[in-house]
């Protein structure tokens, strides 16, 4: 389903070189600050291709299409099924890349009509034919739909969309994935994501035909799809949880399907309980903001005034802090209080389901079984990268080593010739003066450069530099 609210949403692509691991096949990314970072794509197998993240709300990755092949953005999205990229015929679709058939040596024109609906809008065109290559694996004569007409650009800046649900696409066709798997390109029918955590600096990964344990910890908490609701909802990956809500008020078993949804950005909460469920348990509901398909803001004096935000999975519950869903804090001088956006939004009629989306998937890997039938969650690991330290390390001992070699150089050049004499020229420092600065952040290199000094600094007083 895409449903993604503009939230910092700024892209940046960025490139990388393919590391191999054993059987596993790693894309490093770099993160930027204040632009989006990198989602890795990995097969089990030796092949890949790098997926990128926009904005930590909206992960999407690159799909080539034609011969020779073209490079297309597409969101990954387990709320639908259908695979789409824009046409060059289409005027209205406003993304950064678009499919001209003319260019293709192995296009195939089918012509078909098609139309998709989701929550925001409507996309419509044509079926078309041509080869695929995903994560350096290809396919021939793969089925996609050809936009001509998208109704609404919200801000997103992906090409497309690849569909990784459970049901038959419009075309009757199975999924993307479930073709990679059909040609033995897999060795299992399983994939799962890993999304950025906000306070690491791992950029995350899909990986298709299996699981990574390194990215979480502890069992891994498997939910069944419901296939009745999955039929209904369009092949989406529906579950049955034990129970959902906030901490103190939980909705129990049937009265809680839960749609776990990649192509969405935040929680939503169903329509039949929206307002007055929130009401209970949230103070200061601002009713403007509270709208069907509005982001939810509250009053919050403090995260620690807030409750979890809690999905109960096989007898395991699995919380989700304040401080995960809350997606901005900040003074209101109207209200004369603090508020808090949380990362929420209300389902508008006549949905009557929740709605999972990358709010929750940043703080659990989740697996998705497509032949049992199942999707599976387990805490992410938090991965720290020591580069920073150690280039600042590096940086600073290189400063320091630098400054002791002018001041080296300047008593070289001049009358003071020995550790003494500066000894004696520190001891008149005011404090203020930048050389004194300099000179007390090399004090304990001084016995290097002048042998004297530490001698010196024996009976140099008070002042004296300590060694």
């Amino acid at each position: 389903m895409k449903y993604g609210l503009s939230l910092l949403v700024v892209v940046a692509i960025a490139s990388a070189d393919v590391k191999s691991n054993g059987d596993l096949v790693r894309v490093p990314f770099t993160r930027r600050t204040g632009v989006p970072t990198g989602l890795q794509c990995r097969w089990l197998t030796m092949s890949s291709q790098p997926l990128i993240d926009v904005g930590n709300v909206q992960y999407y990755g690159v799909v080539m299409i034609g011969s020779p092949p073209r490079p297309f953005n597409v969101l990954f999205d387990t709320g639908s099924c259908d695979f789409w990229i824009p046409s060059s015929r289409c005027s209205t679709c406003g993304s950064q890349h678009s499919y001209d058939s003319k260019q293709s040596s192995t296009y195939v024109p089918d012509g078909t009509p098609f139309h998709i609906n989701y929550l925001k809008g409507q996309s419509s065109g044509y079926l078309s034919k041509d080869a695929v290559t995903w994560c350096g694996l290809h396919l021939q004569k793969v089925t996609f739909g050809e936009v001509t007409s998208e109704a609404q650009n919200d801000g997103t800046f992906f090409d497309g969309i690849v569909g990784m649900g459970l049901g038959a696409t419009t075309s009757n066709t199975r999924p993307l994935f479930q073709q990679f798997w059909d040609q033995g390109l897999l060795p299992d029918n399983v994939f799962s994501f890993y999304l950025q955590s906000r306070s690491g600096t791992a950029t995350g990964e899909l990986v298709l035909g299996g699981i990574d344990p390194s990215h979480y910890t502890g069992p891994i908490v498997y939910a069944p799809v419901d296939p009745i609701l999955s039929a209904q909802l369009g092949g989406t990956w529906t579950i049955s949880v034990d129970s959902i809500g906030f901490a103190g008020l939980m909705f129990q078993g049937a009265s809680a399907p839960v749609v776990v949804d990649t192509g969405t950005s935040l929680i939503g909460i169903p329509f039949a309980e929206n307002d007055k469920y929130l009401s209970s348990i949230f103070s200061g509901i601002n009713p403007n903001d509270a709208q069907r398909g509005g982001v939810v803001s509250v009053a919050c004096p403090s995260l620690a005034s807030l409750p979890d935000f809690q999905i109960s999975v096989a007898g395991t519950m699995l919380p989700l802090s304040p401080a995960d869903y809350v997606i901005d804090r900040r003074w209101d001088p109207l209200s004369n209080q603090y508020r808090c956006a949380l990362g929420m939004f209300l389902m508008p009629a006549p949905y009557r389901i929740w709605l999972i989306g990358d709010v929750w998937a940043i703080r659990y890997y989740s697996v998705y079984d497509v032949g049992r039938r199942r999707v599976g969650f387990a805490p992410v690991s938090v991965h720290y990268s020591w580069i920073p330290v150690i280039l600042g390390s590096v940086l600073g001992l290189v400063t320091v080593v630098s400054i002791s070699f002018c001041i080296w150089n300047h008593y070289r050049r001049s009358d003071r010739q020995s550790g003494a004499d500066y000894v004696r020229l520190y001891e008149k420092c005011t404090g203020s003066d930048l050389f004194c600065y300099y000179a007390s952040l090399v004090r304990f290199v001084l016995p290097f450069v002048f042998p004297d000094t530490a001698a010196t600094q024996k009976d140099a007083g008070r002042r004296a530099i300590p060694i």
